[in-house]
């Protein structure tokens, strides 16, 4: 081989090389790129509006427990205003994670499930409305204390947003993984074929 053969296969091969590691690296940042957009635009919005329901339904909550301190039917009436105007401030959140931010279709059943509890935790805080006002203060009491049905229904829909958090925590925590992987494996094989791109062009090279 001439020379010149040898110096135009040694620069070939480098360009070669050369162009796989920048296709290899552009697409392996591209996915990158495209998971950190998902769990930045989905996941943690997700996450956030999960946030939002548990903090509407712990305030209603309060509230609830809150107008039964007292005898007094005015005060009850004022903190159950502010229970229902808090209790649908959180079904709005839900439903807008419902049309807005399932992830797939795990995601999908628990947001409906989610959604079920809640609404059954609804129809029993506004029983124990109608307990307070046919059967009085104890009867009300009862709903909300340990065992009651809406302190049961309450516990219920806790447990499911909980389990919502849980879940996109672990699609983030997946993605993540995922990435990580994908840039050590990338990090390897970028590493083997610069490495074997330099043996056979110092080869070539002594061999000229």
């Amino acid at each position: 081989m001439t020379i010149l053969k040898k110096l135009s296969a040694i620069f070939i091969f480098t360009l070669v090389a050369l162009i796989t590691l920048g296709i290899l690296s552009i697409r392996s940042l591209d996915q990158a790129q495209t998971r950190f957009e998902y769990v930045a635009g989905n996941t943690l919005g997700s996450i956030n509006k999960i946030s939002e329901v548990l903090r509407h339904r712990e305030e209603a909550r309060r509230q609830v427990l809150m107008s039964l301190l007292v005898s007094q039917k005015d005060i009850f009436e004022k903190h159950m205003a502010n229970a229902r105007v808090e209790l649908g401030e959180a079904k709005k959140a839900l439903d807008y994670y419902q049309a807005n931010l399932v992830s797939d279709e795990r995601d999908s059943q628990l947001i409906k499930q989610t959604i079920a509890n809640f609404n059954e935790y609804v129809g029993k805080v506004n029983k124990m409305v109608k307990m307070y006002d046919t059967d009085g203060l104890e009867a009300a009491r009862g709903m909300v204390a340990d065992g009651g049905e809406a302190a049961n229904a309450s516990v219920l829909v806790s447990a499911n947003i909980k389990e919502m958090l849980l879940y996109n925590y672990k699609i983030a925590t997946d993605y993540e993984a995922e990435n990580n992987k994908q840039y050590k494996s990338t990090l390897w094989f970028l590493i083997s074929i610069i490495s074997i791109a330099t043996l056979l062009v110092a080869f070539f090279a002594f061999t000229i």
